[in-house]
């Protein structure tokens, strides 16, 4: 056990030089944990920063595309309408297959902590209202319907694959639990969302609901 008394009693008969080499014996571990710690701290939030410009950047230009293939015109010369309906099909099964491998990226990003619980809860509400509104006349992009193009990724791009994604996704589309609790029950395992998300009140630090 450390004997503060005969330690104190040791520096104390110590010259000048000596005090100063014996403070910078237990000061310079500390200054280099502490400004280790601050590096981290200072990458990692721009790294989040970073990630959540990449995916506004990536949404957008699905968007686009989306847009694009929506108000494709049939060619000059092409007369065949069923060859042509089935050409525009094919192109929106890929937007599909685009948009729910970004999913797939987000969920990723979200799972290492680059994305927080309140932005993912957001992307993720969007997600629910898509698919609830999956058979309205407006929503499918050349006959092709938002489940479909679930379906389409699942089996032609994940190659019907079964996984903690397709779990998650599952029960963000079908519910019926709340998107918020979905969403907590998959944050990172030593993020303060997940302990919240399992400790409901108790905890003090424990972030609003949204």
């Amino acid at each position: 056990m450390l004997d503060w008394a005969k330690l104190i009693d040791e520096f104390t008969n110590l010259n000048q030089l000596d005090r100063v080499r014996f403070v910078a014996l237990f000061v310079t571990p500390i200054v280099l944990v502490i400004t280790f710690w601050g590096t981290i701290r200072i990458t990692r939030a721009q790294k989040v920063t970073d990630t959540i410009v990449e995916c506004g950047r990536g949404f957008n230009d699905l968007m686009k595309s989306k847009w694009e293939i929506k108000n494709i015109r049939r060619p000059e010369g092409v007369e065949n309408d069923d060859a042509w309906r089935e050409q525009l099909a094919d192109a929106a099964r890929f937007f599909y297959g685009q948009f729910f491998s970004f999913q797939f990226s987000e969920f990723v990003a979200y799972r290492s902590g680059f994305i927080s619980r309140y932005t993912f809860t957001l992307w993720m509400r969007s997600r629910r209202l898509q698919w609830n509104n999956r058979d309205k006349d407006e929503e499918p992009i050349h006959g092709v319907s938002y489940e479909q193009g679930w379906q389409h990724w699942l089996k032609d791009w994940h190659h019907g694959a079964q996984d903690e994604f397709t779990g998650f996704m599952t029960a963000i589309h079908r519910g019926p639990a709340e998107v918020r609790d979905i969403v907590g029950s998959h944050a990172p395992f030593f993020s303060v969302d997940r302990w919240s998300w399992w400790f409901g009140g108790f905890l003090p630090f424990r972030h609003h609901r949204i």
